[in-house]
């Protein structure tokens, strides 16, 4: 299992460019899109809450949570692995797990965006992407 080297602060998690293979070279706009992903998935087993989420790094994009680790209470984040070519179809797998220190519902959504960006953030923050998402994903949970 390959871990990813990642980004938490002031609540904002990001893969950083270096954390999974390189992306490709740059493609002419002529090119053909890359297939579909498959659908992501999600599973709570007590309190733990698992996302796997495909990609390709080879894409240049990486999946990132779009809202502050404080608004998913009650879940908060504990950590991230990256396994390069374990999701289907060969695809990379990005898989985030969360914890809740209690009982409650949270809706956690993710957005594939250019690698080293983040949807969350102050205006003008370096790593701010503002386009829109390649893909979304979203998650409401209960833990009991």
């Amino acid at each position: 299992m390959a871990l990813a080297r990642g980004l938490l602060c002031a609540g904002l998690i990001t893969l950083l460019p270096s954390a999974c293979t390189p992306p490709a070279a740059d493609v002419p706009a002529s090119a053909t899109p890359p297939p579909a992903l498959p659908a992501g998935s999600h599973e709570v087993a007590g309190r733990t809450l698992t996302l796997r989420l495909p990609y390709r790094s080879a894409d240049g994009k990486l999946w990132v949570a779009t809202q502050r680790t404080a608004d998913t209470a009650p879940f908060f984040f504990r950590s991230l692995d990256v396994e390069p070519h374990a999701g289907p179809q060969g695809t990379d797998l990005a898989i985030f797990v969360y914890e809740a220190d209690g009982p409650g519902t949270a809706t956690l959504e993710f957005e594939l965006v250019p690698a080293g960006k983040t949807r969350v953030g102050p205006a003008g923050a370096p790593y701010l992407h503002d386009g829109p998402p390649a893909a979304r994903y979203t998650a409401t949970v209960t833990a009991r």
